[in-house]
């Protein structure tokens, strides 16, 4: 599922095969791609949340090292961190890894705070995502 759409003539690349939502669009207009590099930038200066920073520093880095625009949800985080490992050098591969190791961490240990405070409330559709006032 291709999730911005532009008028210029555009064709979509599939970033991972395990999951199709994740797409790369190619625009021809070079101002379009700039000001996009440059949004994504900002909201990554601006961000405080560990999950969407990993998210937004993936994305911008597919975007520096690919020259195309990305526009994926966070579950594909993962795969665009693997896709990265053939642009990235060794160490700032690792440093990717721990931080998407960190906030899985993080995550899993919200969710056990969460289970302990509400346990009645997971039920069987399973524990919500840790809200960011939690810590």
């Amino acid at each position: 599922m291709i999730i911005y759409y532009h008028v210029f003539l555009y064709w979509h690349l599939s970033v991972c095969r395990e999951c199709s939502a994740c797409n790369i669009v190619v625009f021809v207009d070079r101002q379009l791609v700039f000001n996009h590099r440059q949004s994504l930038a900002e909201q990554l200066r601006q961000e405080s949340d560990a999950a969407m920073t990993l998210h937004l520093a993936s994305v911008l880095l597919v975007h520096v090292h690919t020259q195309c625009m990305v526009h994926a949800p966070g579950r594909c985080v993962p795969q665009i961190i693997a896709f990265l490992r053939q642009y990235l050098p060794a160490d700032q591969y690792s440093i990717l890894l721990r931080s998407q190791g960190a906030i899985i961490v993080l995550l899993l240990q919200c969710t056990s705070i969460i289970a302990a405070i509400f346990p009645d409330e997971l039920g069987s559709s399973g524990p919500p995502l840790c809200p960011s006032h939690l810590f």
